[in-house]
Order: C-alpha cells, then structure tokens, then sequence
C-alpha cells in the first residue's frame, strides 16, 4: 500500500521532534558529568594531600629518630672520652710508680754489688722496708744541718747494718743533691789526681763539715779566691758559671 503525501510529512515531523528533545536531553546531561569529574578531581588532590601529609610525617618521624641516635651516641662518645682520659692518667700514675720502684731497686742493687764485692753476704737489713729513709741534703751552709744530716746516715747506718766504709760511701752520695752533689761529682771526677780518693766514711765526713761548715765554707771561699786567675772571656764565664775560665795558680 503506497503512503500518502500528508502521512509521510507527519513522520518526518515526528523525527524532527525526537531529534530536538534528543539534543536537548543531551544538553542537560553534560553540566552533570562536568560536576561529576570536578568532584572526582577534588577527591583525587584530597587523596594526595593526605598522602602527602603521611610521607611528610614519616620524615619528620625519621628526623626525630636521627636526632636522637645523634645524640646518644654523642653521649657514648664523651663517655667513653672521659673514660679513656681517667684510665690514662691512672696508667701515667702507675708508670710513675713503677719508675720510682725501679730506682730503688737499682740503688738496693748497687748496695749489694758493693756488698758483694767486699765479701759480705746480704743480710735481711739490707732490705728492712720499715726504715724511713734519711733525707736528702740540698747543700745548706748551716752547722746544725750539717750535723743533723751526718748524725742520720750515722743511725741509718746502724739500724741497716751498714759496716762496709765504701758502701757507707756510696749510700751517702744517694742522698745528695743540688750543689752538695755537684761538688762531690766533682771530687769524684778528680782527673788531675789532685786530691786523695774518699774511700772511708770517715774521711768523707771530715772533708764534708770541711766544705760546708759556714766557718770552713767562708775561709775556703776566700782561699780560692786568692788563688784563682782568670784564662777566659767574661762572655764564657757567664755562658758557662759551673765550669768558669778560671784556674787555681799553681794548678
């Protein structure tokens, strides 16, 4: 059956019509997809940022942790430091000790050489270790020091033991210091054979109150002093006072 005129305009109409509410349908969906991706893009930066706030706390965490691993083991550090430092100085004072016990038993070895020597057997005075030791004598001009000094070593003697002259000798040039002990390395050291070796412990106490008694100090002081010439520079002499450019006439 063949359509009629008026009943195909009326279809193309009614298509027309669809079309137009199709684009208009069409129109109003797309604010609402719009608004839809908005959302979901603020949703995305939210999600972000909180991501980035955990990451930021996890470093700071970490920094934390640093710092306080930082600071204890500086803490171990200085501990250990002063640690060391306190053992060192109880070491230096150990050594200090064990040298000072090695020049005693290198001056009680030289006592039982001379014993030795002189065929005496060691007895246990020797080695009493409740003996105080006499003092040492720095060279004071004064009678009464003087005479205090040789009456000690007389009772030192005594109470050790001690028979032997040269080791009376020996002992007492152990007790010896400043200028009394450089004028006896100097007796000692008499190349020229000027004076008469020392062997007994008398005669070292003769010739000691001889040189320091104030009286015999001072007269042989003068007598030296009459005696000397001068064979050197004055630049010399105070270069060089303990062994001065001068000599005795006559020597």
């Amino acid at each position: 059956m063949t359509p009629k005129k008026g009943d195909n305009a009326a279809a193309q109409k009614g298509a027309e019509t669809q079309a137009v509410e199709g684009k208009t349908a069409s129109s109003k969906d797309f604010p609402e997809t719009l608004e839809e991706k908005v959302t979901s893009l603020e949703g995305s930066v939210k999600d972000s940022r909180e991501r980035l706030d955990v990451v930021d706390s996890r470093f700071e965490e970490q920094d934390n942790k640093r710092n306080r691993l930082k600071g204890e083991m500086e803490e171990l550090l200085t501990d250990l430091f002063k640690k060391l430092g306190s053992r060192g100085d109880a070491l230096e004072a150990e050594l200090e000790a064990v040298e000072v016990e090695i020049e005693k038993m290198k001056a009680d070895m030289a006592l039982l050489i001379v014993a030795l020597k002189n065929g005496a057997a060691p007895t246990a005075s020797m080695h009493k270790k409740d003996v105080p030791k006499p003092k040492e004598f720095k060279g004071n001009r004064s009678a009464q020091d003087v005479g205090n000094f040789v009456w000690g070593m007389e009772q030192y003697f005594r109470v050790m033991g001690i028979k032997d002259d040269a080791e009376k000798v020996i002992v007492v040039s152990m007790y010896l210091t400043d200028v009394t002990l450089l004028w006896w390395r100097r007796r000692c050291s008499d190349e020229k054979g000027k004076y008469i070796p020392v062997e007994t412990w008398e005669e070292l106490h003769v010739e000691f109150k001889g040189q320091l008694y104030p009286t015999n100090a001072q007269h042989n002081a003068r007598a030296k002093l009459r005696q000397l010439r001068h064979e050197g520079s004055i630049l010399e002499y105070i270069c060089n006072p303990l062994d001065p450019p001068m000599r005795y006439i006559g020597s």
